[in-house]
C-alpha cells in the first residue's frame, strides 16, 4: 500500500506542475492537434510479419492525414520522422500510409497501403488520440513466370511471356533470364483480367500460346507455370506441327497466408479427395476480454470508483509469452513517466524492479507461462481522476500486447475522465 502512497503522491505534484506549464493552444486558431504516439504502422508482408514503428521496414513509409470529402492531404511525413503531434484544421479525419510509387508496371516494386479502420474528429483547442493502427498490406498484383524445364531446354533464347494486368495495363516482358524476377502490376478497381502471351520458338517451330485469367485481385501472387505440351495418341495430326505450349496459374494470397499444401489453385479449386481428413481448426491467439460495463469497443467514462477488470487467457501448451501494457496518455507521458521511474511499456514477464508497485496497481507480474491471468485496475482510478483539472477532461489508452505460441492479441482500451 505504501507505493501506491507514493505513487498517487507523485502524480498529484505532475498535476500542480501541469497548471504552470504554457497553454498549449494559446489561440482560437480553428485548429486541434493529433496525438500520433499510438499511430502504429503494421506491415502485413509474405511470411505474414507486423513491424512496428520501431522497426526499419516501416520508417520509411509516408503517412498522410485527410480530411473527409478532400482528395489532397493536410499533413504528411515519413513515419521514421512523423512528430508526436500534429496539428490539423478541425473537422473529421481519416490516416493513410503506404510505401512505394505503384506504377502500371515495374520490376520488383511492391506497393503497400493501408488506413485508419475509423475515423477521428479533430476538435478545436482539443487533443486527439488515434488509438487505431493503420495495417499496410500488398495493394498491387505480383506476377512471377516460370518455365518447367521440358520448355525451357527446347525454347529459343528470344522466347518470351508478355502480361499485362487490366485492360489499360501496362506490359512486362518476361524471359528465361527473369526466373528470379517478380512483375507489379497497378490494380485498377473493374479491370480485373491477367493476360499473359507466350511467343517464340519450340523444338523449332514459330509458336503463340495466349492464356487470360479473370477476377485477378491486388495482394495476390500470381505464378504463371508454362509447360510443354504433345498431343496424346488419340489426337489427330503431326506431333511436331501440333506442339503446344501449356499455362496453369497458382494464386497466393500475400497478406492472408496459408499452408503450403492448400495455397496454391491451379486454374480451378481442388475437389476435395475421398478420404481426406478434416483438417484441425486453427489455434488462437490469447484472449483479453474486460468485465462489463467496460469494454474494449469504445470510450469508457470513468470515476474514482469505477471498477475496471480484464481477463487474459492462453491456450498454448506453454501459456503466456509476451505480456505488455502501453500506457497512451497527455497527463501520463513517456517523459513524465520517465521521471516517476516509470515507463508507458510496462512489461509485465519481466518487470524488473517495478514488479512491486505493479502488484499494487492491480496488474499481474512475472506471468510468462501463465494461462490465465486477472487486471483488476479499479484502484488506479482514483490517479487517473487526481490528474483531471475541474472542467475538464483527459483520455487515457491502455493497448494490451499478449502473445503465446498460437499467435498474438492486441487490444486498445481508453478511458475517458471529466470533472
Amino acid at each position: 500500500m505504501k507505493y501506491l502512497n507514493i505513487f498517487l503522491s507523485v502524480l498529484l505534484l505532475a498535476v500542480f506542475a501541469s497548471c504552470s506549464k504554457e497553454n498549449p493552444f494559446p489561440d482560437d486558431n480553428g485548429k486541434g492537434k493529433v496525438n500520433t504516439r499510438s499511430l502504429a504502422v503494421e506491415l502485413v508482408n509474405e511470411e505474414n510479419i507486423m513491424k512496428t514503428r520501431a522497426g526499419v521496414d516501416v520508417a520509411d513509409f509516408t503517412v498522410q492525414f485527410f480530411l473527409k470529402g478532400e482528395t489532397a492531404p493536410k499533413a504528411s511525413f515519413r513515419y521514421g520522422d512523423m512528430p508526436e503531434v500534429v496539428e490539423l484544421p478541425v473537422g473529421t479525419y481519416y490516416a493513410k500510409a503506404f510505401f512505394g510509387a505503384n506504377a502500371s508496371a515495374a520490376w520488383d516494386a511492391p506497393y503497400y497501403e493501408g488506413h485508419t479502420l475509423s475515423d477521428f474528429d479533430v476538435k478545436a483547442n482539443q487533443v486527439t488520440m488515434v488509438s487505431d493502427p493503420i495495417v499496410c498490406k500488398l495493394s498491387n498484383v505480383k506476377v512471377t513466370v516460370i518455365f518447367a524445364e521440358e520448355l525451357s531446354s527446347v525454347m529459343s533464347a528470344d522466347s518470351k511471356v508478355s502480361v499485362k494486368v487490366g485492360e489499360h495495363g501496362s506490359t512486362l516482358d518476361f524471359t528465361k533470364a527473369d526466373a528470379d524476377r517478380s512483375g507489379y502490376f497497378a490494380f485498377v478497381e473493374g479491370s480485373t483480367t491477367l493476360a499473359a502471351i507466350f511467343t517464340g520458338e519450340v523444338e523449332g517451330h514459330q509458336t503463340t500460346e495466349t492464356k487470360v485469367y479473370d477476377d485477378v485481385r491486388p495482394g495476390n501472387h500470381y505464378r504463371i507455370v508454362f509447360t510443354l505440351h504433345s498431343p496424346s495418341d488419340e489426337e489427330p495430326g503431326d506431333i511436331s506441327v501440333q506442339l503446344r505450349v501449356d499455362a496453369s496459374v497458382e494464386i497466393e494470397d500475400v497478406n492472408r497466408p496459408v499452408d503450403s499444401e492448400d495455397d496454391v489453385l491451379v486454374d480451378d479449386l481442388r475437389p476435395k479427395e475421398d478420404g481426406d481428413d478434416p483438417e484441425p481448426p486453427a489455434q488462437q491467439g490469447p484472449t483479453i476480454e474486460a468485465h462489463e460495463p467496460i469494454t474494449f469497443d469504445g470510450v469508457n467514462d470513468v470515476t474514482d470508483s469505477s471498477s475496471v477488470v480484464i481477463d487474459v487467457k492462453s491456450s498454448a501448451p506453454n501459456g503466456v509469452e509476451t505480456c505488455k501494457v502501453y500506457i497512451i496518455s497527455e497527463k501520463l507521458s513517456k517523459e513524465e513517466l520517465e521521471g516517476f521511474g516509470l515507463k508507458d511499456e510496462l512489461d509485465l514477464v519481466n518487470p524488473g524492479e517495478l514488479a512491486e508497485i505493479l502488484s499494487g496497481m492491480g496488474f499481474p507480474v512475472n506471468v510468462g507461462g501463465k494461462k490465465e491471468m486477472t487486471f483488476d485496475i479499479s484502484g488506479f482510478m482514483s490517479l487517473l481522476t487526481a490528474l483531471t483539472n475541474t472542467g475538464e477532461t483527459d483520455e487515457h489508452q491502455f493497448r494490451f500486447v499478449v502473445c503465446d505460441a498460437n499467435g498474438t492479441t492486441e487490444k486498445t482500451l481508453t478511458l475517458r475522465v471529466t470533472k
